[in-house]
């Protein structure tokens, strides 16, 4: 698939649907393979929404990698 595409895309549907988890988790994923730096607050959104979704204990981990990446 397109990233680049997913995430100019992914933006505008967020946009006009910021409590959806569904669209935070897709654009932020496409944001962090694109290594965009508001995919942090965009996969922390997610979490806030849908704290037990079967993908919040890999977003979390994705989370603290990036987070680790910026350390060094």
């Amino acid at each position: 698939g397109d990233s680049t595409g997913a995430a100019d895309g992914g933006n505008d549907l967020a946009a006009r649907h910021p409590d959806d988890a569904d669209t935070l988790l897709v654009l932020g994923n496409a944001q962090d393979i694109l290594d965009r730096p508001e995919a942090d607050v965009t996969l922390r959104r997610f979490l806030e929404l849908a704290p037990d979704a079967p993908a919040a204990a890999a977003v979390r981990e994705r989370l603290a990698q990036r987070r680790e990446a910026e350390r060094q």
